[in-house]
């Protein structure tokens, strides 16, 4: 708002981008209406442009109105955004599909999303897509289509986090189709597969009515003892209600109570219906108050199980506390793992930045190269993530001897020079070029790196330091002297670095080579003169 209202803002690039800004600020807060406001003032002065942003932004105004639930405004944003193509169509579709759902137009729906499964089959949304359609196919009483889509699922995509929902459907789809046979295969998958979640409850209650439609209920009985605490009816009531005391807790955003009431929970039902919650809940509270150790051990809970709908974010948050208790290499395990299942882009983007940085962290120079290259191509990664990819690649490269590569990086890198990694990178350069003693290059680098008015000190000083070794290989000694006496004379006395010590010592060695250098010199006169001398005495 401050810089929108400053003299001279509209003639600048910045003007119209910021309205795009305000609107994500707004939509962050959740203030949908003026999100609407602020990005359609966005596209208003973009007018006909199509770009990535204006996509981006229309994608956004129709998940404003959906929010709002003014869902058929909604439709007509998320179709501009498909118009467009330039960015998030395969969401655009996705979402432009749901929202026909819910307007009960099934079949509009079903047509959206086989689109999207046409035009864009390796999208994230695929198995939302095949979700969402075989739901609408049971709402068109078409359990055929349905079975077929869910069986989809199951088969092509195991990891998914619909494969207990979809389950539970094939086991209900052959149930009502007089399958019991089938529907039990699906079911007690379900239960084995997936204990502790509401979907095996769910499956319980379907075996439940299997049996008892088959008049077997003794082997219902027999079934249900040999799961132990999870199906014994009485204690999952006394299950739920424990569970349900701490969750309040916990909604309440009263963490130290609701720490005690998981534990109490998780004692009492080691095995409980809604384990997978407790732990989850139990690991971000631990997490929220600091105690980081016992966070890990929920954290490490639910990830040791098959996934779940807290898989992504258990192993973020398992990922970034080992990465700040420098356990490089457990973190850089939870990043592997949480970029193979990321269903959000965000996660994607956090477990490709953070693999980055444990590989850079781990001295793992040659699998920092390709991982930066693969997070410098995430979608939406921002400009400030991308100085540090290409950073961290030219360090990798320069550390394994790859130094044309490295110039390749360090030349875009010290385009800016005011940001400590393009300082830095101005000064590999010309160390590069010292190293190969090309000292005019190396030296023809650092004067225009002062040149730059950069206020990274540090790294200047650094050059500075390497210029005088330019001019004593170029044995120009007066020159190299005049270069550390400034940098000692004028150097910040507050910096808490080598800088100072590492010129005084240089310089101290040009003087103590100075003085070697005369007294060679003396010792070489008094020879010649001893010499003559005994010229004269022989004749």
């Amino acid at each position: 708002n401050n810089f929108l209202l400053t003299s001279g803002a509209f003639q600048l690039d910045e003007y119209n981008l910021a309205h795009y800004n305000m609107g994500y600020a707004y939509f962050k807060l959740k203030d949908y209406a003026n999100a609407i406001q602020w990005f359609r003032k966005y596209i208003g002065f973009i007018k006909n442009e199509e770009s990535r942003t204006v996509a981006d932004a229309y994608n956004r105004i129709g998940d404003s109105y959906f929010i709002s639930r003014s869902y058929w405004v909604a439709i007509d944003y998320y179709d501009k955004a498909i118009q467009i193509d330039l960015l998030d169509k395969d969401y655009a579709l996705f979402q432009r599909g749901f929202t026909l759902g819910l307007l009960n137009r099934p079949e509009k729906k079903i047509n959206t999303l086989q689109q999207l499964l046409n035009e864009h089959p390796e999208s994230a949304y695929v198995d939302d897509a095949i979700y969402e359609m075989a739901k609408s196919y049971l709402d068109q009483q078409n359990q055929d289509q349905a079975l077929l889509k869910y069986q989809q699922i199951v088969n092509e995509y195991p990891s998914s986090s619909y494969i207990k929902k979809s389950l539970v459907q094939l086991g209900l789809i052959h149930y009502n189709k007089d399958q019991n046979e089938e529907a039990l295969k699906y079911y007690q998958r379900v239960v084995a597969e997936f204990p502790g979640t509401a979907e095996a409850t769910n499956a319980l209650t379907g075996i439940k009515n299997i049996y008892v439609d088959m008049n077997d209920v003794d082997a219902y009985f027999a079934y249900v003892n040999s799961l132990g605490e999870f199906a014994d009816i009485s204690i999952s009531e006394q299950d739920s209600l424990t569970y349900i005391s701490a969750e309040k807790l916990y909604m309440n955003g009263n963490c130290e109570q609701s720490i005690i009431q998981f534990n109490n929970y998780l004692s009492k039902f080691n095995n409980g219906s809604f384990i997978l919650n407790a732990h989850f809940y139990l690991a971000e509270c631990y997490y929220k108050t600091g105690n980081s150790e016992k966070a890990l051990q929920s954290y490490d809970f639910v990830i040791d199980k098959p996934r779940n709908t807290f898989t992504e974010q258990a192993l973020l948050s398992a990922a970034s506390i080992n990465f700040n208790q420098n356990n490089y290499d457990k973190a850089l395990e939870h990043f592997i793992q949480l970029e193979d299942i990321a269903e959000l882009n965000s996660h994607l983007l956090e477990s490709r930045k953070g693999q980055l940085r444990c590989y850079y962290q781990l001295n793992d120079y040659k699998n920092t190269i390709p991982a930066a290259d693969k997070l410098m191509h995430t979608e939406k990664v921002s400009g400030e993530l991308k100085r540090e990819a290409r950073y961290k690649k030219g360090k990798s490269l320069y550390e394994t001897n790859n130094f044309d590569l490295a110039l390749d990086e360090f030349r875009i890198i010290s385009e800016d020079v005011n940001s400590p990694e393009g300082a830095e990178a101005k000064y590999l350069i010309s160390k590069i070029y010292f190293n190969d003693e090309q000292y005019d290059l190396a030296e023809h680098e650092i004067f225009d790196f002062a040149s730059q008015n950069t206020s990274q000190e540090y790294w200047l000083a650094k050059a500075f330091i390497l210029l005088s070794d330019v001019y004593i290989a170029k044995d120009d000694q007066f020159q190299a002297k005049h270069t550390l006496k400034s940098i000692i004379d004028n150097y910040n006395p507050e910096a808490d670095d080598d800088i100072v010590e590492i010129a005084k010592e240089k310089y101290n060695q040009i003087i103590e080579n100075e003085k070697l250098d005369i007294e060679s010199d003396e010792s070489d006169e008094i020879i010649l003169e001893y010499s003559e001398e005994n010229k004269e005495i022989t004749e």
